[in-house]
């Protein structure tokens, strides 16, 4: 197992982040935890917060209002933060003393902060009961050389919509909504007749998670080979995924307007009704459809299969700073999230699916159309479980973009990716 110290040091942090990345200042010392008269933690727990839908400032400031008439010697200091560079900026924070005492966390980052000793293991933080509760195959993906290091609480799942006029419009069966990349072509074909893009690629997102690695894990590959030290993304399935979503572009089936970034869904053609079948997204998206585009009446395909079956969907939770001034108080919020009851309340605001098995029963009551998407869980990849697993993407995506606008072909620009990759693993 893993040193259990509380602090990253600085070593830690020039090594995670690179010299000169950041200035290190003096580190917190880990605070001793106190109880009040009571017998229950008090002191402070600052929270570290991310924009994961509509209304999530009002709803995690109803559930600090509720967890403090229970624990009313912590007081919770809920900070919420950009998406952007989120990982490096946590670990420049703590590495200064000055992060927070929980934050959200997703698996790509899990290796890297357990070895910088920026996050606590929670095995002797939680009640052990806690962890009985929680999915298996969640507990497991948080746990990395013997120790669980982030509560697990909820899990994206992949979502690609439709609009069922537009399939009567170009002569589909609404009812029969594509399931396979055969499927895709026929649907494209059809649309390019009516002057429609059939599907789209996401080519200017900055990440793989949803945009190659769907159609790299459907042809039968993997980024990684499996002791995770090569790229394996340029094997005959990662060509023959790079050259379908070539095709896309050059086949004027995928709009032009995903190779620029969009900042909100107005600015996509799916939502402007000009696409039938969206680029992957996750629930949340869903939810914001069925609320903001209601006229679109946007149902759900299965999710889509070539050689296998698979989206994407990050598992989603909350780590504790390792340098937590009081353990015991973050413990207590930690806990308070885990119940059944709160992380449903999430969920259904959010979109997410929840991994507390006694939420998974009662979820979604209201909203059969986000229930039945708990059957794509199995389908299901999450982030990649490697140090570089964040790191690499930088290298792959400028070559996945020159094969769409012609320059390399597939096969080059996934090996020119694959070396440079493989040059970053070989770092260890």
């Amino acid at each position: 197992m893993l040193s259990k110290q509380n602090e990253i040091s600085r070593r830690d942090a020039v090594k995670i982040l690179g010299a000169g990345t950041i200035s290190l200042g003096l580190l917190a010392s880990c605070g001793t935890s106190t109880t009040s008269s009571s017998g229950k933690p008090q002191g402070n727990v600052t929270v570290w917060y991310y924009p994961f839908g509509d209304g999530v400032e009002q709803l995690y400031a109803q559930f600090v209002k509720e967890f403090q008439k229970e624990y009313p010697d912590i007081k919770v200091k809920m900070q919420l933060q950009p998406w952007d560079n989120r990982n490096p900026k946590i670990l420049s924070a703590i590495a200064a003393g000055q992060g927070p005492d929980v934050f959200y966390i997703t698996t790509d980052p899990l290796i890297r902060f357990a070895e910088a000793h920026a996050i606590a293991p929670l095995d002797d933080q939680l009640p052990k009961g806690l962890w009985d509760g929680i999915v298996k195959s969640a507990a497991d993906e948080v746990t990395y050389k013997g120790s669980h290091w982030y509560l697990p609480l909820w899990h994206e799942l992949p979502v690609w919509m439709y609009v069922p006029s537009l399939f009567e419009e170009i002569g589909w069966d609404p009812k029969k909504p594509p399931a396979t990349w055969d499927d895709m072509r026929q649907v494209c074909e059809k649309a390019q007749q009516k002057n429609l893009a059939g599907w789209g690629y996401n080519a200017a997102s900055v990440t793989l998670n949803d945009t190659f690695y769907p159609f790299l894990y459907q042809a039968g590959g993997r980024p990684f080979s499996p002791d995770g030290k090569h790229a394996a993304f340029n094997d005959p399935a990662g060509v023959e995924a790079l050259s379908f979503i070539a095709d896309l572009f050059k086949n004027n089936w995928s709009p032009k307007a995903y190779m620029s970034p969009m900042s909100t869904s107005n600015e996509s053609p799916f939502f402007q009704k000009k696409q039938i079948v969206s680029i992957q997204y996750k629930q949340n998206t869903l939810t914001n459809a069925l609320k903001n585009f209601s006229s679109l009446n946007v149902q759900v395909t299965p999710v889509l299969k070539h050689k296998e079956q698979w989206g994407f969907g990050a598992l989603a939770g909350w780590a504790m700073s390792s340098n937590a001034q009081n353990k015991e108080a973050a413990a207590a919020w930690l806990s308070f999230l885990a119940r059944p009851e709160i992380t449903q309340r999430h969920c259904e605001s959010i979109g997410d699916m929840p991994v507390v098995q006694k939420a998974t029963t009662t979820i979604f009551q209201n909203a059969p159309m986000l229930k039945a998407l708990n059957v794509e869980l199995p389908y299901t990849f999450g982030e990649q479980k490697n140090k570089y697993g964040r790191d690499i993407m930088p290298l792959v995506i400028p070559e996945i973009q020159a094969a769409i606008i012609g320059q390399k072909t597939p096969k080059q620009a996934l090996d020119a990716a694959a070396s440079k990759v493989d040059a970053l693993l070989a770092k260890g």
